[in-house]
């Protein structure tokens, strides 16, 4: 596998220079893997590579508790399983960039900004290894091809800090340079470096058991929050969150995945690149302005479990959601434009629903979508969803800060922090923790608990929920889905909660295994 993938990437290097650029140089013939590395141009064209293959990385699972499909356990085989070919392919090309610097006839201060983004590449690669597979190979040598077992899930984590500890050298995003690069929030900084480090250490101390690594995640929290890895600050309003930061390159968002369906760039996001079978999955009415409300959806959220969770004065609800309590939705004909609403005033009514009789809520959080049309359709054809992949964002990092400080008994501190986020929430001082829902809900009685809740709300179809299930220990991952209701202590000791070894991972290395329990629910 790592042989194709790699002459792949040989296609890809000579492709993304252009003929005309080597056929002036030297002959066809002499072109080698080995001279190839000669200008900055070419250190582009790796580097480039490399984000091409960091795109794949989004979370594919995020949606379990949050959307649901088929919830029996006949489903239990499936939600589990999943390549790791994709962060494979990013230390691959991480590696490509390492390995071939001392060619490049460059001087080590137009090279070092390469070396930093490969090192957070790589660090933020074996940490999804480490978090969705647990036990994984570690490749120390992308030119020795001599099989390579499985390394505990300890040194996984391990090597994930090692890479990401190195990228901490990487300059503040405001002053990012790397050679004529159009930078975006996709090319790390010092801030998205202190951002892993500190989910890599909030995950040793929970998932293993470290206790005394909720400090060193703290601290990272702290270099992120107070400024000294980059100018970061809150959106003003739920709103402003769903408009701006999740549409990408906001002041709130830390680390993205660049998203331009224009220029044909996209991501990955729930099983699918973000094309319009993300729409068929998740996305929908009235954002899809081509969808009607009763279009059904692979995934959902049923209507109950949002007014469960947001309370009716928190602004979230009415802002990641459309018409969550009301009666009546209808399509109408304003100006010549179909537009959505929930009263039948102003314009012609071309569609009336029973919003009573909808179980399923419609997601609004995600607001910006591209559209196509030829000359044989009438109208607009919805493409895609266009917004970046945010993986950091600020209210995230905060939050976690909250769980950390929790965790060590401050308890001012954590509140300080669960109430930062609140206060955007709701618009006002008047629902700090803990306010009249949290009694309602009993979250008064269990901060640690009150701050995971917030973890949901604020970060709904972000990628985030299944792996704060995790650290907030076994019970929680267990309310997801029946697949995990039923797992033992003992199931989960043997690697339930990680991801399947799937795919080609097994040809031409009998050196790896399938982790214990499922190689037992293979056999």
């Amino acid at each position: 596998m790592k042989k194709f993938i790699r002459i792949k990437l040989i296609i890809f290097l000579f492709c993304a220079m252009g003929c005309g650029d080597w056929v002036d140089v030297e002959p066809e013939n002499a072109v080698t893997f080995a001279n190839y590395f000669k200008t900055e141009q070419d250190a582009q064209a790796v580097l480039y590579n490399m984000h091409y293959q960091l795109r794949t990385l989004a979370n594919t699972y995020s949606y379990y508790g949050e959307l649901v499909s088929d919830r029996s356990l006949s489903n239990a085989s499936s939600i589990m399983m999943c390549e790791w070919s994709y962060p494979y392919a990013v230390l691959d090309a991480a590696d490509l960039i390492l390995d071939n610097l001392y060619r490049f006839p460059l001087s080590d201060d137009v090279l070092r900004p390469y070396e930093l983004q490969a090192y957070f590449a790589k660090g933020i690669a074996y940490f999804n290894l480490a978090s969705n597979w647990g036990d994984a190979p570690i490749i120390n040598n992308r030119l020795d091809y001599e099989k390579v077992g499985r390394s505990s899930a300890r040194y996984v984590l391990a090597e994930a800090e090692k890479w990401a500890l190195k990228a901490m050298d990487l300059p503040k995003y405001e002053d990012l340079e790397i050679g004529n690069v159009n930078i975006r929030k996709q090319y790390a900084s010092k801030g998205a470096a202190a951002t892993l480090l500190a989910k890599i250490y909030a995950w040793q101390a929970s998932v293993f058991g470290e206790t005394s690594c909720w400090a060193k995640a703290e601290a990272y929290c702290d270099t992120v929050i107070d400024g000294h890895a980059g100018n970061y600050a809150l959106a003003s309003d739920p709103d402003a969150v769903c408009e701006n930061v999740l549409k990408g390159e906001s002041d709130e968002g830390i680390w993205e995945l660049y998203v331009n369906q224009a220029n044909g760039e996209g991501a990955f996001r729930y099983f699918t690149w973000m094309t319009r079978e993300f729409s068929d999955l998740v996305a929908g009415f009235p954002v899809v302005i081509t969808s009607s409300p009763n279009a059904s959806k692979t995934y959902f959220t049923p209507k109950d479990t949002i007014l469960k969770y947001y309370d009716a004065a928190d602004k979230r609800r009415d802002a990641y959601f459309y018409a969550v309590n009301s009666d009546s939705v209808f399509v109408k004909n304003v100006n010549g434009e179909s537009v959505a609403d929930t009263i039948r005033e102003g314009g012609e009514v071309l569609h009336a629903y029973d919003n009573t009789k909808i179980a399923n809520v419609f997601i609004r959080k995600f607001r910006h979508m591209y559209y196509t049309r030829d000359n044989t359709s009438v109208g607009w054809n919805f493409n895609a969803v266009d917004g970046n992949t945010i993986l950091f964002r600020l209210a995230d990092v905060i939050l976690l800060r909250a769980e950390c400080r929790a965790r060590q008994g401050n308890r001012n501190g954590a509140i300080a922090d669960l109430n930062t986020i609140r206060r955007r929430a709701y618009g006002d001082e008047n629902h700090g923790f803990p306010n009249e829902d949290d009694v309602l809900k009993g979250l008064d009685q269990n901060l640690q608990f009150a701050i995971y809740r917030e973890r949901e709300k604020e970060l709904y179809l972000e990628g985030h929920r299944f792996l704060d299930a995790r650290r907030m220990g076994n019970d929680y991952v267990r309310r997801l889905h029946p697949v995990w209701s039923i797992m033992t202590d003992s199931d989960i000791a043997d690697g339930g909660f990680y991801f399947a070894i799937m795919g080609l991972s097994y040809v031409n290395n009998d050196l790896l295994e399938q982790n214990v329990y499922w190689k037992r629910k293979m056999q």
